[in-house]
Formats: C-alpha cells, sequence, structure tokens
C-alpha cells in the first residue's frame, strides 16, 4: 500500500493510495474533509469502503443474480441475501498499478478478471485524479473483451466541518440535490422499480427530513437532470455553516447516490460524513425501466466527476 499527494498548488491536496485507488485524505485551506483512518492496517480491514474505487458493478444486486445476452450468473451476495459493491471482492480489496504521476495529477490502472465476482470476460480501468484550482477531479475510463455490465464509483466520505475523522457529523450541512426524482427501495434497500418525483433542487437536511422515504437518514439513489451528450453538468451541492467550507459536484453519470453515514460505525460516528457516488441507479440490471449499465464488447467508457470546493 503506496500513498501519494497530489496538489492544485494553492489550497487543495489530495492524498491518494494504491489500495484500491482510493482517496486517503482531501486538504482544502488547511482544513481536513475526509474521513480516514490512521493506519495501514484498518485500510486493510475497511468495511466501509473508505474513498474507494468502486466497481465493477458498484451499489445492490437483488440476490446477486443477473443475465447477460439470457446467460444468467450469480455474484457473491455479502449484505444478506444481496449483492453490495460487487460483493466484497471487488475493486477497493486490490492494488492498483500507478500508471504515471505528476505534481497535480495521476492515473491508476487495473487488469481485473471479472470471474473473481461471478462474471465472464477482461475488464481494464483507468483511475485518474486530478487537482486544479481547488478542484478535485475524478475519471474512470473502462473497457472489456466482452459484452459486461459496468457501474463504478468512488466512495469518499465528505465532512465540510473539517478537521477530518473529528468534525463531528453532518447534521448541519445544508444539502441541495440537482435531481428530478429519487429511486424508491424496500425494506432492505432494493429497488422496488418506482421513482418518486422532486422538485430539483430538492433542500435536504438530516435534521429535518422533508419526506418521509428519508426520514433520519438517506441512502438512496437520484436521478439528475438529463445531460446533452453526457457532458458535466452540477448535479449536487452543499455548504457547511460552521466553516462555510461549500463544495459543488459535477458529472456526467445520469444519477448518483447519497448516502449520509448512517452505518458507520467505530472508530466513526454515524453521520460522521456524506457521499455523492455518481452512478447509474442499483439494480439497474434488473429493472428494465432504469438505464441499463451494459458495457459493449471493446466499448470505451469514461465517467467524470468533479468535486469543487470553495
Amino acid at each position: 500500500m503506496q500513498n501519494l499527494t497530489i496538489s492544485d498548488g494553492k489550497n487543495l491536496s489530495v492524498t491518494l493510495s494504491d489500495y484500491g485507488a482510493r482517496i486517503i485524505a482531501i486538504d482544502f485551506k488547511g482544513e481536513s474533509l475526509a474521513l480516514g483512518y490512521d493506519t495501514k492496517e484498518k485500510y486493510l480491514a475497511d468495511q466501509f469502503y473508505l474513498g474507494a474505487s468502486i466497481g465493477p458493478i458498484t451499489n445492490r444486486i437483488a440476490h446477486g443474480k443477473l443475465s447477460i445476452h439470457e446467460q444468467e450468473f450469480q455474484m457473491p451476495c455479502n449484505e444478506g441475501k444481496h449483492t453490495l459493491h460487487s460483493g466484497g471482492v471487488g475493486f477497493d480489496k486490490l492494488i492498483w498499478q500507478l500508471k504515471y504521476q505528476q505534481s497535480n495529477s495521476l492515473c491508476y490502472e487495473l487488469d481485473f478478471d471479472l470471474e473473481t465476482v461471478g462474471l465472464a470476460g477482461k475488464l481494464n480501468v483507468l483511475a485518474r485524479y486530478a487537482a486544479h484550482n481547488g478542484a478535485l477531479s475524478i475519471s474512470y475510463t473502462s473497457q472489456c473483451d466482452t459484452d459486461t455490465y459496468i457501474n463504478l464509483t468512488n466512495h469518499v466520505y465528505l465532512n465540510l466541518n473539517g478537521n477530518g475523522n473529528s468534525g463531528g457529523d453532518v447534521l448541519n450541512h445544508r444539502f441541495n440535490l440537482l435531481a428530478d426524482s429519487f429511486v424508491d427501495v424496500d425494506r432492505e434497500s432494493i429497488p422496488n422499480g418506482k421513482t418518486i418525483g422532486l422538485k430539483s433542487p430538492f433542500k435536504y437536511s438530516l435534521s429535518t427530513p422533508s419526506l418521509s422515504q428519508l426520514d433520519g437518514a438517506c441512502d438512496h439513489h437520484f436521478n439528475a437532470k438529463p445531460s446533452p451528450e453526457s457532458k458535466k453538468r452540477e448535479i449536487f451541492n452543499c455548504i457547511s455553516p460552521s466553516s462555510s467550507i461549500s463544495l459543488s459536484v459535477l458529472s456526467n453519470s445520469p444519477g448518483f447516490q447519497f448516502y449520509t453515514g448512517r452505518f458507520l460505525s467505530e472508530p466513526f460516528a454515524g453521520s460522521a460524513g456524506f457521499c455523492v457516488e455518481t452512478q447509474l441507479a442499483p439494480d439497474a440490471i434488473n429493472q428494465t425501466n432504469f438505464e441499463s449499465p451494459l458495457l459493449l464488447a471493446n466499448e470505451v467508457r469514461e465517467q467524470v466527476t468533479e468535486y469543487h470546493f470553495s
């Protein structure tokens, strides 16, 4: 496990690791904004996907079952009878190869045998990180030798209060979700095929939720406003009143999972950080009315997300 740091040369520096191509720390204007562990051993035992690149299929899959061109596959089930984040044996558990490093950017590469997660094919993924003018850019480029499903994201936990793990909870944060709807789920957090409409921007607060489905915590997928030609657009913003630090998230992804950290536990407190996981909808593989994550053989797909701090 090797840690490297990139910087915009001004206010933003980001520490990254080849273990899971993950974010270890984000420092902005002297404030630590990302949750992290203090030892290598804790990262190796990580259960919260802290700052990690998640794939080949992020989020939940009902019963771990899927089919590609009528061929059925079974992925590992690691959340009861369902699969979460590729069954616990995905990208986040592997050492990625450093492809290049510059003062403000670096790139990791992973060659992944999809049989590891019960699928078929050889997948190549590049994870590029860049810091520029107060913004962190994350770009994932994927290509496979056969048709497969791909849904990637980064799972960094943010707390704009500063002070990293000592920043308290995010109950004071003011969140604006630039989304038209969110995916309704059952008691096991599996989509039921329905979406619930929203007035965009949707203002969300952990302390005073405005929808019964989001009462007390949020772990839902939000469908962002469509973007022509899959260009980046703002999908989320928030601010911490205590630090006055704000965040704007731009992405070319069709949506994002907004997670307010309710399942965090030692060494963290519940709701100590929030995640904006840009991606396709959970269980989209088995939901015909959701956008399909199918990646055709030899097709190159790029997903770009930017975290702008100010």
